[in-house]
């Protein structure tokens, strides 16, 4: 704006130097500048945005790390999952941060008790589950098969018209892992007749079975994490794959096989007439190592443990004696003052343990090294129970040099044994 007299040519400037807020969140400057309230003062963020502290959010709730449409501060409700900004119950089987003094159902509620999971395996169609193992990290596999469809969380295998072996994992509190083996990976496996599952020393899951191709079993042996395909017991008899083990040295394996002969992947097995065996395996599925167990020998799944150490445990039943390919391993009996269906008695062994001589049969355990030689050896009085339905013993290492064996015996009587494996 401008003013002045007439001729003498001199204009004058008029500067408005008030500063007036409008309450509609405005700010006048002179008559010709206008700026919004707000560039003068902090943004706050909307929902959904990153928030440290309620001050940083319009909404006046920050949870979880970002603005949130309302307090959203149970333990079971969290605000940056799904439409994050809004509060959403937390998945089923979770435990934030141990807020819950138990899981969450999926509801937003937390559950405690002695239930903690309920997980549906498979999507309601034909699935048949027969295995199961833990691992280092807490992870729970389960195997078995599945006819038609399976759906493990977002996972889902192409469908199928018979029985197709999978191996999945799941959390402890029943959540689908990422981890689920099936359809070309496992198919040379099927049909499966026994399947059991374990991991290594690393947590990649270790499978074992055996498949019945119409003229007899094959046997396998899988780590899909780590072998390109299975390594396989062939021969002209029945093989049976009956448990992998995780070991720091790769994988230990127990079989047994049919008269006649069997190869492991490329190696031959040592005893002809046939029997149970032991193997080492490495990363590669190559056969390291391999103890014959020989023809007489009893055993079934349980009866193979791996103690963190590395020792390998190995518990089943035998007549006469215990024989491998290096020679006599055992004589049975040891007489460890157990009559038939009779038990310690709340008494350990002692050192005037004898060996007893005779052809009877007994119950052996073997301490066997990374390369399978055995650096200790014990035999049991007793016969176990014998036929395709019969729980054959079974072994686990305790505290210390410990070692725990099971088994039934042909008196009806269940036994347990302890004994100090040095």
């Amino acid at each position: 704006m401008t003013s002045g007299g007439r001729g003498t040519g001199v204009v004058t400037a008029r500067v408005v130097t008030v500063l007036v807020e409008l309450a509609l969140g405005a700010v006048l400057l002179g008559a010709c500048h206008l700026l919004a309230y707000g560039d003068l003062r902090e943004q706050k963020s909307a929902a959904g945005q990153p928030c440290l502290s309620a001050s940083d959010c319009r909404t006046g709730y920050c949870t979880d790390g970002v603005c949130c449409v309302e307090p959203c501060g149970a333990a079971c409700m969290a605000c940056d999952l799904g439409i994050v900004g809004v509060c959403e119950p937390r998945p089923v089987g979770t435990d934030p941060n141990g807020a819950c003094a138990g899981v969450c159902n999926g509801s937003g509620t937390c559950v405690s008790g002695a239930l903690t999971a309920v997980a549906t395996i498979g999507d309601g169609t034909t699935q048949e589950v027969n295995a199961l193992a833990v691992d280092e990290l807490d992870n729970v596999i389960v195997g078995g098969t599945y006819d038609g469809t399976l759906q493990l969380g977002s996972v889902k295998p192409p469908p199928t018209v018979a029985a197709t072996p999978f191996v999945a994992t799941f959390s402890t509190n029943g959540v689908p892992n990422s981890n689920l083996y099936s359809g070309d990976v496992l198919s040379p496996l099927a049909p499966v007749d026994q399947f059991t599952v374990g991991a290594t020393t690393t947590g990649d899951v270790v499978v074992a079975g055996s498949a019945n191709d119409g003229a007899g079993f094959d046997a396998w042996f899988h780590v899909p994490q780590r072998w390109s395909s299975p390594v396989t017991l062939g021969g002209p008899g029945t093989q049976l794959g009956l448990r992998a083990l995780g070991h720091p040295a790769g994988v230990v394996v127990l079989g047994r096989f049919g008269p006649g002969g069997a190869v492991i992947g490329p190696t031959a097995l040592p005893s002809y007439a046939g029997g149970a065996f032991v193997a080492m395996l490495d990363d590669e599925g190559l056969v390291t190592a391999v103890l014959g167990l020989g023809a007489s020998v009893n055993i079934g799944a349980g009866g193979i443990a791996v103690r963190d150490s590395g020792d390998i445990f190995v518990a089943g039943g035998f007549e006469g004696a215990l024989q491998s390919d290096a020679g006599p391993i055992l004589s049975a009996p040891l007489n460890l003052g157990i009559p038939a269906g009779g038990s310690f008695g709340g008494g350990e062994p002692t050192e005037n343990d004898r060996w007893v001589s005779g052809t009877g049969s007994g119950i052996f355990v073997l301490r066997l090294a990374s390369d399978l030689s055995t650096t200790w050896a014990r035999a049991l009085a007793g016969t176990p129970e014998d036929g395709a339905d019969a729980p054959l013993p079974a072994v686990a290492p305790t505290g210390g040099d410990r070692v725990a064996v099971v088994w039934n015996d042909t008196s009806g009587a269940a036994q347990l044994a302890a004994l100090r494996g040095s």
